[in-house]
């Protein structure tokens, strides 16, 4: 029968959210009570040091009323809570939910995750090799990676059938081959930029030289803002949602990089649609848009392809131009745990990560202005570093 609430235990060490542990019936009596309190207590304990599954996930899958034996769909909205619990930027949710919708969900959606084995999880993988779609093949696999890492996390699943699934597509990039411009491509890239002849739209132009500056990745300059930038301080301020690490960063604009953002500065913006502000918040506006597209610098560094090769130059792509400017500071001396910073990479090593406190901010603000001046120089006609080669 229904005795009624227990009355709170009355305890400076025990938050308040927690001294009333709701009805009782009466099989439950105190010794039950004091086994459930400490339970609940060692509970917040673990999750204070990181050791067990937030609270918040557990209370809100028992709200929801979730299957103790979850379908792969089920499995996949308790994830997608899991990462924004986890402030991950929503396109890292949108893209891991187009793959699940893409090739996972009509396969294996209805199927119960403790069921899963390798050979179902690999015919998902499998779909878009078929369409000779080996990227997303790859990026299918990520997803069904994460799927199952969640799912033994909280507790679905004993065994991992992920860990006799290959990756179609390993990202494992040999020593020196990334495409990275050396001292003499940089020069040819400036030559071509800077031709009087040249056709590159001139907002184009300058946000290719502000991300050979910055070293940052292609989408956050492509829309960097105006708000962004701190000019007392020559400081650019990503926020969180802007960074693929969902953490907030920021970057050390050298003198050179203050240059390009005066001239961004005097770009002709597109006509604003009525009704909204006049002057569009964005550094490199497009042509009829707001912002570059995505496409934007792409093609463009496509188009100078030839141009490039002509001066002695390498063809490269947005994304080479961030490894050119990390091959820059390996070039000119940078040590690599400051170099690996200025491109906000987190550590690989978790000690380090645990151990080393440092900022290392004054380091990384020489790293950016030696690497502008040196870009300054080569492009004005100083002597370049020429790699030697081995025969």
């Amino acid at each position: 029968m229904k005795i009624g609430p227990l009355r709170p235990i009355c305890s400076p060490t025990i938050p308040k959210s927690d001294r009333l542990l709701g009805e009782y019936t009466a099989d439950q009596g105190l010794a039950w009570a004091k086994v459930r309190l400490a339970a609940m207590q060692e509970q917040q304990d673990r999750a204070r040091k990181s050791e067990a599954d937030h609270p918040a996930i557990t209370e809100r899958f028992v709200r929801d009323g979730k299957k103790s034996d979850p379908t792969v769909a089920e499995l996949m909205d308790g994830w997608a809570a899991d990462m924004r619990l986890r402030k991950l930027r929503e396109s890292t949710i949108a893209l891991q939910r187009t793959n699940f919708d893409g090739d996972i969900r009509n396969r294996i959606g209805d199927a119960k995750v403790a069921n899963l084995d390798a050979e179902a999880l690999r015919a998902c993988i499998n779909a878009p090799k078929k369409r000779d779609a080996l990227g997303q093949a790859a990026q299918v696999y990520k997803t069904l990676r994460g799927l199952m890492s969640f799912a033994l996390t909280e507790g679905y699943t004993k065994a991992d059938p992920m860990a006799a699934v290959k990756n179609p597509k390993p990202y494992n990039p040999k020593q020196g081959s990334a495409n990275a411009a050396e001292d003499r491509d940089i020069v040819a890239l400036y030559k071509t930029l800077d031709a009087p002849d040249a056709q590159t739209f001139r907002a184009i132009k300058l946000a290719i030289k502000f991300q050979l500056l910055t070293g940052a990745r292609p989408t956050e300059v492509r829309e960097a803002q105006w708000s962004e930038i701190d000019r007392t301080e020559s400081l650019w301020r990503l926020p969180s949602d802007r960074v693929k690490t969902g953490n907030a960063f920021k970057v050390h604009l050298s003198p050179q990089a203050l240059v390009i953002l005066d001239q961004a500065a005097t770009l002709k913006r597109p006509r604003a649609a009525k009704g909204k502000e006049s002057q569009p918040p964005y550094i490199f506006p497009g042509k009829t848009a707001d912002c570059l597209s995505n496409l934007a610098i792409v093609r463009a560094l496509a188009r100078m392809s030839d141009q490039l090769a002509g001066a002695n130059g390498k063809k490269l792509t947005p994304h080479d131009l961030r490894r050119s400017f990390r091959t820059v500071l390996s070039r000119i001396g940078i040590p690599p745990h400051v170099a690996e910073r200025c491109l906000n990479h987190v550590d690989p090593s978790a000690m380090v990560r645990a151990y080393d406190g440092f900022d290392y901010w004054a380091e990384m603000v020489s790293a950016w202005d030696r690497a502008s001046a040196h870009i300054e120089a080569i492009t004005q006609g100083a002597a370049q570093v020429i790699p030697l080669r081995a025969a």
